[in-house]
């Protein structure tokens, strides 16, 4: 998967089902089967961002 299709995946709702199926197929050795929906969406925002905002930003949820 290039690192663009990542995006793409996510765009169109399709990011987790698309690595449970991928960790399903033979040589895929379990690749994929971690993505939870819900957490896996989104990325952690940095501490010091969270510190930087004064408290008007907040964790995104799952971190």
């Amino acid at each position: 998967m290039e690192y663009q299709r990542l995006f793409d995946l996510q765009r169109w709702n399709s990011y987790i089902e698309t690595m449970n199926n991928y960790s399903a197929k033979p040589l895929s050795n379990g690749k994929g089967a971690a993505f939870k929906k819900g957490v896996n969406e989104l990325f952690p925002i940095p501490q010091a961002e969270i510190d930087r905002s004064g408290g008007s930003t907040t964790q995104n949820p799952g971190y």
